[in-house]
């Protein structure tokens, strides 16, 4: 029943995508209609052999479109239906028994088995896939969203697809036309740089400039290092900073400005702008991330308003270390960042 039923459906699938669905199969490439090609038959034969070799299994099954090592469907499903005596409450094993039966138009079944293994393991990925799709399929839109929603956003958080149900929550919203509640779900949960993937890795723009930026600090440390060997003119202290002590508030917020480290400024708000803000962890730790960009300052601050004279022999103190290792300090630094910011970019590029 199950093999004619699969077989069924198999048809009427395969004719469906023949004729293309304008959210599913429109737009896609040839390449992508066609199966890897490969012989998938050694591994067909080891499943039979090992059914208990999950990663096998899992590789076999064709849960995710185009994928698996069967070119025929129902002849993954049969293949379950073989080792399942082998899988005996087994929570993962339900949920992909799960995926097969509703491919299969078995919605009810597909329904309880997906229950009882989210009810096993509350964070198993292909029951819930499965019972998105039960969802999907039979119509039930408001129990999806209902469903859907706390999933992701608690049990679901860590799941490696967790996009791919953020999308499958949007086709309910746009089965109730709700057009509103899409384009937030889109730009909280679907759009870059919350989705990370090949489609939606980082701009060549912002890589170009994290490299152009990581050069910059390696010739300023190769500059630097070259310029060490040289003998020194005695400096002289420049005007302004001659009355640094007795400058007025307004004079130091034009000053402030033109004392920072731009260049790992605009290194940090390129990395920032990359930042994948989704969770509210990611929001902590960009906002940590600007606390301790300014510590130093703050410290400062701090620290001389409670403790004056302590301050200014400790500033006094930094000040004479600062004037004997500046060189070595901006080397050390320009070089360690630059590599990495030049390292990275490339390797996001690459990959």
């Amino acid at each position: 029943m199950l093999t004619l039923t699969c077989t069924t459906i198999s048809k009427r699938q395969s004719n469906w995508l023949a004729r293309g669905s304008p959210i599913e199969s429109g737009g896609l490439p040839t390449p992508i209609r066609q199966r890897v090609q490969g012989d998938s038959s050694y591994l067909i034969k080891h499943v039979d052999s090992e059914p208990r070799d999950v990663l096998a299994v899992s590789i076999a099954m064709p849960t995710i479109a185009f994928s698996g090592a069967y070119d025929v469907p129902e002849d993954a499903w049969e293949q379950l239906d073989r080792i399942a005596p082998t899988f005996r409450d087994d929570w993962w094993f339900d949920g992909l028994l799960a995926f097969a039966r509703q491919e299969c138009d078995q919605l009810d079944e597909a329904r309880d088995l997906a229950l009882r293994a989210l009810a096993a393991e509350p964070r198993a990925g292909t029951a819930a896939h499965a019972r998105a799709h039960v969802h999907w399929e039979s119509g039930d839109h408001e129990g999806g969203l209902e469903w859907l929603d706390p999933w992701v956003a608690t049990d679901g958080r860590d799941a490696t697809h967790l996009a791919h149900f953020s999308w499958h929550a949007a086709l309910h919203e746009l089965a109730l036309d709700n057009t509103d509640a899409v384009i937030v779900r889109y730009r909280s949960q679907l759009a870059p740089p919350t989705v990370w993937g090949p489609s939606t890795a980082p701009s060549l723009g912002a890589l170009a400039a994290k490299i152009a930026i990581g050069v910059g600090l390696v010739l300023i440390a190769v500059r630097q290092r070259r310029r060490m060997g040289r003998p020194k003119k005695p400096k002289k202290t420049p005007k302004w900073q001659t009355g640094i002590d007795n400058m007025s508030p307004w004079y130091a917020i034009g000053l402030a400005p033109l004392t920072q480290p731009w260049g790992l400024v605009a290194a940090g708000i390129a990395t920032i702008t990359e930042a994948k803000l989704s969770t509210w962890e990611s929001y902590v730790a960009v906002f940590l991330f600007c606390v301790v960009a300014t510590a130093a300052y703050l410290a400062m601050e701090i620290y001389a308003g409670f403790r004056l004279e302590k301050s200014q022999a400790f500033l006094a103190d930094l000040r004479t270390w600062m004037d004997t290792h500046t060189d070595q300090v901006i080397i050390v630094v320009s070089l360690v960042v630059g590599f990495w910011l030049i390292g990275k970019s490339i390797y996001l590029i690459v990959t």
